[in-house]
């Protein structure tokens, strides 16, 4: 053969060869188009017998990720494990009527150990563990993305926990009387638990080990021991009703940056909300009324923003400081407590159990346009050894005793322009130095030191700032503050 017509041969086959790989391409895509991704399936569960699958474990280990696991109204009893991407959803939608019971208590009724996750519409129960090592009705292990929808979670340890998880959605779940928490997020981020419903429990929503950037947003925390207990930081706390808790409805600790707004306060045993060793919290549009103690209580915190709460009708104080710095308390309204409406306490020492607590005044706080009125005793209580602290522009009238009383050896306070008018004794009594009176007009002291050196409200009793701290040891700590993961 020539060399041209080598050449020609060469030409020839190659074009053939592409030809028949872009046939080939063209061919594939066209298979492609014509069947389509994958689709998910729907695995039917009916203990009766008329699904795919008796045991909803059985459908979670023959489903594909992504597929949909449809319980039909029974009582199963399981301990189940989902490892891959399901939805696993009552047929109903109705918990009542579709049951899992742990088969065995010593594991959780649900194990969630993959991301992208739906639970909806069980009645979940009877998961207890053994100390050391509890268990729970629905347990989060690492995971991102679940939803946890419209259950009904009793008779567990906890009813749900969250560990190193992550932008998760619990929504519109009932959680009564589990052993310990009705929800417990730890080391937890960007969750959002929402329209839930926890009464019963020892702790309704415990946030803890730092958990941050979550947001608990209108859910009913009713008649537990402690309502609402945050250790983390730059969480929102907004539009809850948190009431008739045995100790406080909200107790924030050793935290900084959260963000406490719109929500109903009332009723609860102790006090209403409850701040110790944090910094930087604001609380904002609140309404406090009816508790047992104080409304707010701050104790050894600084930097707080405490503005537009409305802490009246409690048994104690409406805002109570006690060795609290730095503090705005803007425009509250704190009537008709039966003691102060608001009240930085003497600096102290009180002996309980043994224990020796003490603690000093409150200093450099700033007090303003807020209105005090109608309570038993003070408008606002400046007790001893409280320096520096600005009282302007509050309005302070009908008050039991004195509108404004500043107690022996606190320093360097300065009132101005309060509006103080119709107090029974008094509009301001002076019983310390170093006092800077505006246009708020002063009264020569009339009581005794001894009625002067007596501070209004009731005493510690057994030590407000003990009631929801020193209650969360007991919450099961040996499961709640869990350092290392459970099986």
């Amino acid at each position: 053969m020539t060399e041209k017509g080598s050449l020609v041969g060469r030409i020839l086959l190659y074009l053939n060869r592409n030809v028949k790989i872009k046939i080939c391409i063209f061919i594939g895509l066209i298979f492609l188009l014509l069947t389509g991704p994958a689709s998910a399936d729907t695995i039917a569960v009916d203990n009766g017998g008329e699904g795919d699958y008796k045991s909803i474990q059985k459908a979670i280990n023959n489903a594909n990720p992504g597929d949909t696991v449809l319980v039909y109204p029974g009582t199963y009893k399981e301990n189940i494990v989902v490892d891959r991407e399901l939805r696993i959803i009552s047929k109903s939608g109705n918990p009542e009527d579709t049951i899992v019971l742990a088969a065995t208590q010593k594991e959780h009724v649900f194990k969630v150990a993959s991301d992208n996750v739906t639970i909806r519409g069980f009645k979940i129960k009877d998961a207890s563990g053994v100390p050391g090592n509890y268990k729970y009705g629905i347990y989060l292990d690492g995971t991102k993305n679940c939803i946890i929808d419209s259950n009904y979670i009793s008779n567990n340890r906890e009813g749900i926990l969250l560990i190193d998880s992550s932008n998760n959605t619990l929504i519109n779940n009932k959680l009564p009387k589990n052993n310990d928490a009705g929800i417990i997020l730890s080391s937890s981020d960007h969750n959002t638990v929402r329209s839930n419903h926890a009464s019963g429990n020892i702790a309704g929503i415990l946030i803890i080990y730092s958990s941050a950037n979550n947001t608990i947003d209108g859910n009913t925390v009713s008649e537990n021991t402690i309502g609402i207990e945050i250790q983390g930081n730059n969480n929102t706390i907004r539009n809850n009703t948190i009431l008739d808790n045995e100790k406080c409805g909200i107790g924030i600790e050793s935290s900084a940056d959260n963000a406490i707004s719109n929500n109903k306060v009332n009723l609860n045993k102790r006090n209403g909300i409850l701040i110790g060793f944090s910094k930087n919290n604001a609380l904002k549009n609140n309404t406090i009324n009816f508790n047992g103690m104080d409304g707010i209580f701050l104790l050894y915190s600084n930097n707080n923003t405490v503005d537009g709460n409305n802490a009246s009708n409690n048994v104690n104080h409406g805002i109570g400081l006690m060795d609290c710095d730095y503090n705005i308390l803007n425009n509250n309204f704190v009537n008709r407590n039966n003691a102060n409406g608001i009240h930085l306490w003497n600096e102290g020492t009180e002996i309980d159990d043994d224990a020796i607590f003490e603690w000093g005044g409150s200093g450099d706080n700033i007090l303003s346009n807020n209105t005090a009125s109608n309570n038993t005793a003070y408008g606002i209580y400046i007790g001893i050894s409280s320096d520096n602290n600005m009282l302007k522009n509050n309005s302070i009238y009908s008050n039991g005793k004195y509108g404004i009383f500043l107690a022996e050896a606190s320093r360097n306070n300065e009132l101005e322009d309060n509006s103080i008018d119709s107090n029974q004794v008094g509009k301001v009594l002076v019983s310390s130095d170093d006092t800077l009176i505006g246009s708020s007009e002063l009264s020569t002291p009339e009581g005794s030191s001894q009625e002067m050196g007596k501070e209004p409200g009731t005493r510690l009793r057994e030590m407000p700032f003990i009631g929801c701290f020193m209650t969360i040891a007991t919450v099961g700590m040996a499961s709640i503050i869990m350092k290392r993961k459970q099986g």
